[in-house]
């Protein structure tokens, strides 16, 4: 099925898409409806259309259909890009997608002369990002939920 993925950069028009995609994929961590809502009301997870054009967002598409995106923010971090964002539908999740787009964030950073990719994780993504042969670097504790820990990982280029 992954013979069939294709890569686009996002367009400003894309935004609620992308806002859509990022909610989704986020609940398919189980989630509750109250941790959504804790989620949601800091506006962390909506993608908007001033950030696509500012920033570099690439979708991920099976059959003509946004099935995942990687988001890629400059950061006052020395010699290092931030993956911002990484989110997959949920029923894309298992296809290799969300490896496909970790590798196009990684090979964009290195292309453009960032020597590390760094990122913070869902904690439930942590398995993911470390088969992906991202380092933990720390942890921080979250800003929405006290005694929540967010990993911080990294990656040379």
């Amino acid at each position: 099925m992954l013979g069939q993925l294709k890569f686009r950069q996002a367009v400003c028009s894309e935004s609620e898409l992308l806002t859509d995609i990022c909610q989704r994929a986020k609940q398919s961590h189980g989630y509750d409806e109250e941790m959504m809502k804790i989620f949601l009301g800091d506006g962390d997870m909506v993608i908007s259309a001033e950030a696509i054009e500012r920033d570099t967002f690439m979708l991920a598409l099976l059959a003509d259909h946004v099935v995942g995106f990687a988001h890629l923010m400059p950061v006052e971090i020395p010699e290092t890009i931030y993956l911002e964002d990484l989110f997959i539908e949920p029923d894309a999740q298992g296809l290799g997608v969300g490896r496909a787009l970790f590798n196009w964030a990684l090979g964009e950073a290195g292309f453009r002369g960032f020597s590390w990719l760094e990122w913070d994780s869902d904690p439930n993504a942590v398995a993911f990002y470390l088969k992906m042969g991202g380092e933990q670097i720390s942890e921080e504790e979250s800003t929405l939920i006290p005694g929540r820990m967010i990993p911080k990982f990294r990656r040379a280029t």
